[in-house]
Formats: structure tokens, C-alpha cells, sequence
């Protein structure tokens, strides 16, 4: 990796004294070493694969003018940029020396034919074919930049939007399972335990659940009795009140 860095980096030291401070575009040793720290801090233990799915993350760290540190980004924005960068995906894994050149290729790259047959490319590219076996034989320029079109071949972005998708129907099937576990569970619990099930305190709701299992004729005397005031009679046997009685007789 670190021949690799250097043979770029020479590239770069030949137009350092034409290179405008103030422009953006122009790519310097310390954007090199900004993504280089930036691929440490994901891959800890110098792996050259990346997950795919980490990629959006690992973008929204690099500082510009590669990436996006410090500039908020939405999420439709982001997964458009990395659609452009046509960054091939390796069974859900990204390769390093692919993720570099196209992102470098994105903004400080140009398509002539002069600079693709030129001596210092040509340089590079044996070197990144001996060091970098993953990328096959047949890579060029345009497959390393993300410039060669996919067809067939699952890129960066087709496999994010695939595992969001995979990732929301396994939650939903995993909600219905929970929730047909749940109905196979009410449907076993007998009258009682169910009405003990859906109330959140028992004594007012227990009273009420009693009282509907009552029979008719129980539910019935006990509203006839709602309407007796025991405050109407004194002793069984004694005749009522005067006041009391609905019926007052008089004597002629």
C-alpha cells in the first residue's frame, strides 16, 4: 500500500508549485493521508476489505474535499453520490484500491486518451496489478475508477438498497410471527384467564367481568334491591312509619 501511496504521491510533487491553494479540486498529499487514516479507523487491523454496508459511514468521516466531515448530508443525497461512484462490491465487501481511485477519480480525474496511454499511468497500474490481486487481470483504468458500467456485476449501491430491503422484510415477518404467536396464546387461555388478561387492574374490572358471568335472575334481584333503601324499615316486625307510607289515610 505504501509503494502504491508513493508512486501517486510523486505524481503529485511535479505540479505541487502550479497547484492553487484556494482550489478545491486539487488533490494534495494531506487528502491522501486524510483517507488513508480515515480506512484505518474502519479496518483497525489493515484488512483491504471494507463491508459494503459500512460505506455511507465511512464517506460521511472523510474529510472533504474527498468526503463529507463536518457537511450534512442526507441520506438520498449520499446513496446518489455513491451510485455515481460505481464502486464494484466484492460478496458485500468493498476493495480498497477501488473505493481510493474512484473517489480521487471523482475529483480530480479526467477521460483523455493521453493521460490514460501516458507513462506515469501505465507505471502505476503494473504496480497496482502485482499488489492488488484481488482486482483480476483484466483491470484498466476505467474499471478502477468506477467509469466501467456494471451490468450484471452487483456494485456498492445495489447491495445497500438490497440489504435495507431484506433488512425491513425480515422486522415485518418478524412482527407477524410475534403476533400470531400471540393470538395461538389467547386462544388457549380459557373465559377467565382472559378477562384477567385484558384488564390492567383487577378490581374494578374483576367485578365486572363477575358480575356479566351472573345468571339473569341474580343480575335481576339485585337491581330490584338497588332501588330498597334499608333506611325505610326500623325492625321486621313493626309497622312503618307514618311518613313513610305512601298511602296516607285519614279519619273522618
Amino acid at each position: 500500500m505504501n509503494v502504491f501511496i508513493a508512486v501517486i504521491g510523486e505524481s503529485f510533487n511535479d505540479n505541487q508549485a502550479t497547484e492553487d491553494e484556494n482550489d478545491i479540486l486539487a488533490l494534495k498529499k494531506k487528502d491522501i493521508k486524510a483517507f488513508q487514516n480515515t480506512w484505518a479507523k474502519y479496518n483497525p487491523m489493515g484488512e483491504l476489505y471494507m463491508r459494503t454496508i459500512r460505506l455511507p459511514d465511512f464517506l460521511r468521516e472523510l474529510p472533504p474535499p474527498l468526503g463529507y466531515q463536518g457537511i450534512r448530508i442526507e441520506e438520498s443525497k449520499l446513496n446518489k453520490i455513491i451510485f455515481c461512484l460505481n464502486i464494484r462490491d466484492h460478496l458485500g465487501r468493498v476493495y480498497y484500491p477501488e473505493v481510493m481511485w474512484t473517489i480521487f477519480h471523482s475529483i480530480a480525474g479526467m477521460n483523455d486518451d493521453k493521460v490514460l496511454n501516458c507513462e506515469q499511468i501505465i507505471t502505476i497500474l503494473k504496480i497496482v496489478k502485482q499488489k492488488y490481486k484481488g482486482l483480476g487481470k483484466k483491470v484498466n483504468l476505467d474499471s478502477l475508477c468506477g467509469n466501467k458500467y456494471y451490468r450484471k456485476e452487483l456494485t456498492a449501491i445495489k447491495y445497500i438498497q438490497a440489504m435495507k430491503i431484506l433488512t425491513k422484510w425480515r422486522n415485518f415477518k418478524n412482527l407477524k410471527i410475534k403476533m400470531k404467536g400471540e393470538q395461538m396464546n389467547l386462544n388457549k387461555l380459557s373465559p377467565d384467564q382472559m378477562g384477567e388478561a385484558d384488564s390492567p387492574n383487577k378490581g374494578k374490572s374483576g367485578n365486572s367481568n363477575a358480575k356479566s358471568m351472573q345468571s339473569p335472575q341474580l343480575r335481576k334481584n339485585e337491581r330490584r334491591d338497588e332501588y330498597l333503601e334499608p333506611e325505610q324499615y326500623n325492625d321486621e316486625d313493626a309497622e312503618p312509619r307514618q311518613e313513610d307510607n305512601p298511602v296516607s289515610t285519614r279519619r273522618g
